[in-house]
């Protein structure tokens, strides 16, 4: 097993140094690989007190209560460039035109969320994420679903013949993912 960038483990696969590659939203994955993910999971923004967008007494904002625009300008709390979560933090940025302010970039996207939870500044994270929140005050504001999904994946060549073994992995990831 190892962790590292999305780019450097489909590399990897694809030359046969590794047998499974698990990652985030495979659209863009090569075709070359054959594919399995789970069901989508929902973002959500944390917006600390030291935010102007900030709503005091409030856990949960509504979807129209922020724009997604203000959202980004916000001084952010991102995952280092080349993650998954942070390709696409940054093409929602592109999409708004948006030059965001980066506070801190971080290879854990659960210290981002800390972060943030703590008065940092704003992160935008997988809703999974957030079961380990604090009971410090910040408003969750849930990204749309069109704007950002989450689906984790499990890979592998895909003229790779798949052991029994193979296949018992795969429909367990399916299964507790």
């Amino acid at each position: 097993m190892r962790e590292d960038l999305p780019k450097h483990n489909e590399k990897r696969l694809l030359s046969n140094q590794l047998d499974f590659f698990v990652g985030q939203n495979p659209e863009t994955i090569s075709p070359n690989l054959t594919t399995y993910a789970t069901k989508s999971e929902n973002y959500f923004a944390i917006i600390p007190p030291i935010s102007p967008l900030y709503q005091a007494n409030k856990k949960f904002l509504s979807q129209d209560s922020v724009s997604m625009k203000e959202l980004l300008q916000s001084p952010l709390i991102l995952t280092t460039s080349g993650s998954a979560i942070r390709r696409q933090i940054d093409q929602l940025l592109k999409k708004y035109k948006v030059e965001p302010t980066i506070l801190v970039e971080s290879s854990n996207i659960y210290t981002a969320a800390a972060l943030a939870e703590n008065n940092l500044g704003l992160a935008i994270v997988p809703e999974s994420v957030l079961q380990a929140a604090t009971m410090t005050p910040f408003n969750l504001y849930p990204i749309p679903e069109e704007m950002l999904t989450l689906n984790y994946f499990i890979a592998h060549q895909a003229e790779r013949p798949l052991s029994i073994a193979d296949q018992n992995l795969i429909r367990y990831f399916l299964e507790k993912v």
